[in-house]
This record gives C-alpha cells, structure tokens and sequence, in this order.
C-alpha cells in the first residue's frame, strides 16, 4: 500500500479523515427487493401536454440507488403489523385495518387482532390501506421490528404529526422522510422508474421509458390468472368480478425492467407526494398505478397501467382503492454514509479509511496492496452498479 499514506495524509489536510459511519445493512424481512440502480437516468419525455398536462418533462429522474418491492404489502405482512400495533395502539389499528383482505378476525373489540385466512389468503394484496398505515408499517420496519410503542410513532416519519386542525379544517400531516431512513413509501418519481423505466430499453446499455408496466408501448393483455397470453386483471369485467379477487403474483411472467410485479392491477399505490388542498378533503396525495377494479375500453381515453396515470387522496380515509409498495435503501458495502444511496465525498473517504484499515474487501483492483485510482474507479463503479 504504498500510496496510501499520501492519500491518506491529502485527507486528512482538507479535514475530511475521521469518523465514518459504518456501511449498510438493512434487512430483507419477508419482502422480496429489486435493486434500482442507474442514478442520474434522464427522465421521462414529454407526453401530449394537451392531454397530460400534469405529466413534468424528466419525472422519474434518480440520483441515487435504491430498493423497491417486488409486490405490494400481502396480507400475511399487513397482519403481522396490525397485531403489533394493535397491542399498542388497538384504536388506531382498528381506524386504519385493511377494508379488504385474506384475513380473518379473530380479537376482541378492546384487543384486535387477525389470522391470515385459509388458501391464498396470505398472497391477497391489502385494499384500501390508508397512507397512515404505510407510515407506521415504514417507522416499526426502520425500527427492527421492536415489540415498543414507541416504533411506530418515529424513525421515517413522524406521525405525532397525523391529526386534523379544526381551524385550518384540514389535516396536519407530514410525510417528509428521514435522511436516514431504512424503508419508506417511495416517490411519484422513484415509483414511475421503478414501473417504466428500462437500462436497456433501446439496445445493450441504451435505457430509455416504456408506458406500460410490461415493458411495452400497449395495453397489456388481460384475462383471468392462467388464462394463455393474460397478463392482467384489469380489463377483466363480469358480473360479480373485482380485481381483489385476484391474489399477488397471478401473472409472474408480467415484470417491469428491474423485476417488479403486479404494477398492473385493481389497486393505486401510495406515493409520498403532497398533491393539493382539495376543496371537498383538505389535502391529498398522490397515488400511481392502476387503480381498475373492473373492466375499462381503450378507447374511451382511460388511462390504467400508462406512465401518465396518477390519482389523488386525503391520507387517512376509507375511499380510495389503494395499496402501498414499500422502497428501501439497497444494502451496500459500499454506501458509508448519508445521505444512502448517493454517492458523495463521504463515501468515498469511508472506502479510504476502509483500505487503510486493511480490509481486504476494499482493494478492489490489480496490482493488490496498491492503492490507486484504478481501486476508486473499481469502487465507484460498483456503487453505481448497486453494489453487485
């Protein structure tokens, strides 16, 4: 290492050598995660402003790595958080349960609680879950699961905030992130390049968009699970049909770029964007995805499953068909420091300290024992690959 004494010695005379977080290591859960990475992609273009005028030219822009679920919340993860809260928190459990589920009660009024129910039940995604609840979901993630009232109140959001002003008629909520947030419910933006986005849409290494969640330019087949060519519920439409009555990963083959499943489908997905003050509910935010619990005609310029499809709602009520598809950071050996999944001069001073420490898995590149900008070309490489 005959360099690194030099580098060494230039970091520490411009104050940047000290103490260095230790690199990520979030859990996985139950979740299946797929990594999204090329940070800094160009954004989305510019779809008929006429007709989208909602729709900002570059949306979906991402500076940074991260995890987005494969599938929404199932029903077997919504209830074990429920019955979590419940021991806590029984009112709000019962306030914010999912209307539609594969579960069963099985409490008392004073103490809920539920079992997922029998068949696919623990495969049924949750239906109109409140964004308060995927708030609180994120905050007892973050905190590791600890059986303590405490977290879900705090650690991503601060849910101290969710409560309604009777002067202002509206609600108080803030869903503003913390800078070191494990999990949390994904942008509008991270969500749309999670769903459309594709590293090699127009050729090996050529990323551009698609407006659809298959990875195409057209509506998706639909048709009931199994049936040859159907890959999606929604279009579907009989009488007696909803979309709910489908179970996650019905159609497994139907995957966006980076892997996730189920973009098509009955439900909207929470975002955490802030929306408007809308004059019937106060403020709302934003939701993604399809939101079609029934049958719908191409032609009457519905827009399900297409990248400008977006809804509204106020955060805490029982009238919008939505799930939420949670994000995290992606684990990294490589990621030392906030803000995680970007990678600044903090990260790069902590894979200096991790080299001069003498951890092996820091010398990255050829001659070993050498430490030079071939390592730190090796090092950023991967983190921008996604630490694989």
């Amino acid at each position: 290492m005959r360099r690194a004494g030099l580098i060494a010695a230039a970091l520490i005379s411009v104050g940047l050598a000290g103490s260095v977080a230790f690199a990520i290591d979030v859990p996985d859960y139950d979740f299946v995660w797929c990594t999204i990475g090329n940070p800094g992609n160009p954004g989305t273009p510019e779809y008929n402003p006429q007709r989208h005028p909602w729709i900002r030219v570059g949306n979906g822009s991402i500076d940074h790595v991260y995890r987005m679920a494969q599938t929404e919340v199932t029903t077997t993860q919504w209830v074990e958080f429920f019955n979590a809260l419940a021991e806590h928190f029984p009112q709000t459990a019962w306030d914010e349960m999912p209307w539609r589920w594969g579960a069963w009660f099985v409490g008392t009024v004073d103490q809920p609680r539920w079992e997922v129910g029998p068949d696919e039940g623990d495969a049924m995604q949750g239906a109109v879950i409140p964004l308060r609840a995927a708030a609180r979901l994120c905050n007892w993630l973050h905190n590791g699961k600890v059986n303590e009232a405490w977290a879900f109140v705090d650690g991503v959001y601060d849910t101290t905030t969710f409560a309604f002003d009777e002067d202002l008629n509206d609600i108080t909520d803030d869903y503003t992130r913390s800078e070191d947030a494990l999990f949390f419910v994904p942008s509008p933006e991270e969500w749309i390049k999670a769903v459309y986005h594709d590293p090699n849409r127009h050729g090996p290494g050529q990323q551009g968009w698609w407006t659809h969640p298959n990875m195409t330019d057209t509506w998706l087949p639909f048709g009931l699970p199994g049936e040859p060519g159907a890959e999606t519920s929604v279009g579907v439409d009989f009488p007696g049909f909803t979309g709910l009555d489908v179970p996650l990963m019905s159609y497994p083959d139907t995957h966006s770029a980076w892997g996730l499943r189920d973009a098509s489908g009955p439900l909207g997905e929470w975002t955490d964007r802030f929306s408007v003050v809308d004059y019937f509910s106060g403020s709302v935010y934003t939701y993604v995805g399809s939101d079609t619990l029934f049958g719908f005609d191409p032609d009457s310029g519905e827009l399900p499953d297409h990248i400008v499809n977006t809804g509204s709602h106020d955060p805490h009520r029982y009238h919008t068909v939505t799930n939420v598809r949670l994000g995290s950071i992606a684990p990294c050996v490589a990621d030392f420091d906030v803000p995680y999944g970007i990678l600044d001069l903090g990260d790069i001073v902590g894979f200096l300290s991790a080299y001069l420490d003498g951890d092996t898995a820091a010398d990255l590149a050829l001659p070993h024992g050498l430490l030079d900008m071939d390592d730190v070309t090796a090092y950023v490489e991967s983190f921008l690959a996604g630490c694989d």
